[in-house]
């Protein structure tokens, strides 16, 4: 593997004990793991390990996009990332 996706609630509560948990685990894992936050993950605790709802990376030659699962529309923002990510790569 070179990469794992973690599709929202990584933890129960976000709390910064069950964050410093889950950031434990992870950690002990050869190759990055990214987060697409779901509703359990949010709040202050969060905020504070990653300010962003969404993001994009390039692993080898692919592009990856990880949006924000909790919305059921990509609008406002997220679109306008979205869209300029895919016309900048």
């Amino acid at each position: 593997m070179r990469l794992g996706v973690l599709n929202g609630d990584a933890v129960p509560i976000a709390t910064a004990a069950y964050w410093d948990s889950a950031q434990l685990t992870i950690s002990k894992f050869n190759f990055p793991i990214y987060i697409a936050a779901g509703n359990h993950d949010r709040g202050p605790e969060f905020r504070n390990r990653s300010p962003r709802d969404f993001y994009s990376f390039v692993l080898e030659n692919d592009l990856f996009i990880v949006l924000n699962p909790n919305k059921w529309n990509i609008d406002g923002d997220q679109k306008d990332f979205l869209v300029q990510t895919i016309q900048s790569n």
